[in-house]
């Protein structure tokens, strides 16, 4: 029997279905204009959310062709199957409340009928698939289909596929001639284990001990084989590390995280967060190594007023050669010679804090009245305007993954989350402990993601109790002003909620498998192997090489935000639904748009040009 090929294999001609599913849609709307509206309870899904369309007012078109599919992906085809949903069901579908209401008024009279239909068949398909996590939340849950792909069949399924739309994308992985092919694929992993794995129906409704893990090579990525992302090469290490510092410097840099992160009196600013002290100190640790590596300084020479030697303008000099030496030798992009000097001027407020006259409600920025101060803002606000327009150092195309295919990796790594091997006979029945906590631990933080598209401070600071709450039947994260990045601007954040499906692996991880883990001396949710908690490069990497393995795309977690956000304002989502978006992911709706808005310019423009040629048309029909 032929076993399945893996998930990113690209579907027949995805495009040619999706001008198939439109034309359909389009006969539908010719012959319901022509007869009145009805509805039966043997018409087909597409019949049932055309007729609601039509009697409600709605031009049915594309969003309503992906809804479709969506419920048939997830094994609904009738007008009776869409009926037998629930409100919740429905929801998670995202399927809109007027739609469903309209459609089971339409069929009230044949309610015993759904009933039994849902008694004997949906009951066992809907409640023994797959649900992908939710992506945000329920204001904007109607443009997502919650789950995209059911891949839980026997090994007869064909696994199905996201939309065209997503698929036809270039950097799509979906249509990357790269990617395994089902041969490729079968001779990385054992047939049988795949099989094994695949005749296990229903798996997401079984402990974690029960499970039978895939192959984790199944798709045949090798780290080694992974894309660059930049062209310019591995760089050499520059930065001063800790332990080649003398005393007198650790003290220093000591005297610098409390300065920044504490309150005092005096103080001329409010405290910044611990994560933003630390990767301060990291840029201001690269321009201590520059000194010593290039400018020749002795290390014992070296102190943070070597880096800033006086209050003065001139003083600036230093960090002035620093940033273009980045620029012309290490090819940094804006971004990172931005953050160097806002680092150099967070260091310039600590050294010459006495120097300064300025008071608290004065109206005066604070350390206005310092030239060296003045002078960096003067570099830096050069610097921002230049981040805003230069182009990406890096390959997007090797690291980006549409919402859709996320989703699918989510879900990917959720089979992982499983204690049995797929293959008995090798004579080990079991993974190690420590291995089926790992496998939790990496998809718990890309199924929270998904849930709440936020920076990957969040996941490295999630603490049960502290910002992670079971509040009722419910796991929320909740955010006081000093837990997220822009907190002083938005305050204390609404409750992020997590998707019910999380839930299982959630309570599992947090009650059974974190404990086995390397006896973590923190109380921080997420741990490194060595039980110490995540630094975010470290959580960077392992969240790329994760995602590699799977899709052969070297996806960041930033790069998360920028796909959600992407993703539903490429489709129908509306400024109101955008904009609770922007309030719930913690920015502005500004932000949103220069920031984490990854279309081209054709694509965003793109909607004119219709617009503008549907004019043309009616004014030469008036003509």
């Amino acid at each position: 029997m032929a076993i399945p090929g893996p998930l990113l294999v690209p579907a027949p001609h995805p495009l040619r279905q999706t001008l198939i599913g439109l034309r359909h849609f389009s006969s539908l709307r010719t012959a319901a204009a022509a007869s009145p509206v009805s509805l039966h309870l043997t018409d087909s899904v597409e019949d049932a959310i055309e007729a609601a369309c039509l009697a409600l007012g709605r031009v049915p078109g594309t969003p309503e062709m992906q809804l479709a599919e969506t419920l048939k992906e997830n094994w609904l085809s009738t007008a009776a199957d869409l009926a037998s949903l629930t409100e919740t069901q429905a929801a998670a579908l995202g399927v809109p409340l007027k739609l469903k209401c309209w459609i089971d008024e339409a069929l009230a009279s044949e309610r015993k009928e759904i009933e039994t239909i849902n008694s004997s068949s949906f009951s066992s398909n809907f409640q023994g698939g797959s649900a992908i996590p939710a992506a945000a939340a329920a204001l904007f849950q109607e443009q997502l289909s919650l789950d995209t792909v059911d891949t839980s069949g026997t090994s007869g399924d064909k696994l199905q596929n996201c939309e065209a739309s997503i698929e036809s994308s270039p950097h799509s992985s979906f249509s990357n001639d790269a990617a395994p092919s089902l041969e490729s694929t079968a001779a990385s992993a054992d047939a049988s284990d795949t099989k094994a794995f695949r005749e296990q129906q229903g798996w997401e409704d079984l402990s974690i001990e029960n499970r039978i893990c895939p192959p984790l090579d199944r798709f045949g990525y090798e780290y080694g084989a992974w894309p660059n992302v930049v062209t310019r090469g591995r760089a050499t290490k520059y930065a001063l590390k800790l332990s080649e510092m003398t005393d007198s410097l650790r003290k220093e840099l000591d005297a610098l995280h409390t300065f920044g992160t504490k309150k005092f009196f005096g103080a001329q600013a409010d405290p910044i967060a611990d994560c933003t002290a630390l990767k301060y100190q990291d840029h201001l640790r690269g321009m201590l190594g520059w000194m010593h590596t290039v400018r020749g300084v002795p290390i014992d020479q070296l102190s943070i007023k070597s880096l800033i030697p006086s209050l003065e303008r001139k003083a600036v000099g230093l960090a002035f050669d620093y940033c273009q030496w980045m620029v012309t030798e290490r090819g940094v992009n804006a971004r990172t010679e931005l953050l160097a000097l806002r680092s150099i001027l967070y260091a310039a407020k600590f050294l010459y804090h006495d120097d300064s006259n300025v008071t608290l409600n004065s109206g005066d920025k604070p350390y206005s009245d310092l030239p060296v101060v003045k002078e960096l803002r003067t570099l830096i606000n050069t610097a921002n305007r230049a981040s805003k327009v230069a182009p990406r150092v890096s390959d997007e195309a090797a690291k980006w993954l549409d919402w859709p295919e996320y989703l699918q990796l989510v879900q990917e790594l959720r089979k992982e989350c499983a204690l049995l091997l797929p293959n008995p006979r090798t004579g080990k029945l079991e993974r190690s402990r420590k291995q089926v906590a790992w496998s939790l631990q990496r998809y718990l933080m890309f199924a929270i993601l998904a849930c709440v598209p936020d920076r990957q401070r969040t996941l490295r600071e999630l603490e049960v109790g502290r910002t992670l709450f079971k509040e009722g039947d419910r796991w929320i994260i909740r955010h006081g002003p000093k837990d997220y990045k822009t907190g002083k601007s938005y305050g204390e954040r609404p409750p992020l909620a997590l998707n019910p499906t999380v839930y299982p692996e959630l309570e599992a991880y947090v009650n059974t498998w974190r404990q086995e883990l390397a006896s973590p001396d923190h109380t921080f949710l997420f741990t490194q192997a060595n039980g110490n908690p995540f630094s975010d490069k470290q959580l960077s990497k392992f969240f790329m090489t994760s995602a590699y393995r799977i899709t052969g795309q070297r996806l960041t977690p930033h790069l998360v935000r920028d796909s959600i956000v992407t993703f539903l304002r490429k489709g129908d989502a509306t400024e109101r639904e955008l904009e609770a978006l922007a309030l719930y992911m913690g920015h502005s709706i500004d932000m949103q748009r220069s920031s984490y808005d990854r279309r081209t310019k054709e694509e965003k423009v793109g909607p004119a040009v219709a617009l503008l040629e549907m004019i043309n048309q009616l004014a030469s029909k008036c003509n």
